[in-house]
C-alpha cells in the first residue's frame, strides 16, 4: 500500500465483499462470525527515500476489521510511502 487513500479504498472494498449487516452488527459472509476491528498506526514515510522507512514522524491511527475466525489478527503497526504535501505534513503549511 503506498497511501492512504489506497488504504482506504482497499478496507471499503474488503468490507463490502466480507461483511453483512445484521442489525447493529457487521457479519462475515462467509462464516457469520461478527466482525472485529482494530487499531492500526501507520507510520507515513516520505516516499522520496524509496524504500528507506523515513519520514517528519506522523503517525497515522486507521480503523482494520478483520473476521477472527477467517483470519489471523492484523498486525496493529505498519507503514506507508507518500510524497509529502500541505495536506500531509504540516511543516509544508
Amino acid at each position: 500500500m503506498t497511501s492512504l487513500a489506497e488504504f482506504a479504498i482497499a478496507r471499503q472494498k474488503w468490507i463490502e465483499k466480507h461483511c453483512h449487516t445484521d442489525g447493529e452488527l457487521q457479519r462475515c459472509t462467509s462464516c457469520n462470525t461478527p466482525i472485529e476491528i482494530i487499531d492500526a498506526f501507520i507510520s507515513v514515510h516520505d516516499a522520496r527515500f524509496r524504500d528507506i522507512c523515513a519520514g517528519g514522524g506522523q503517525v497515522v491511527k486507521v480503523i482494520v476489521p478483520f473476521c477472527p475466525s477467517c483470519e489471523s489478527r492484523p498486525s496493529e503497526f505498519g507503514c506507508i510511502h507518500e510524497m509529502p504535501f500541505r495536506g500531509n505534513n504540516p511543516a509544508l503549511s
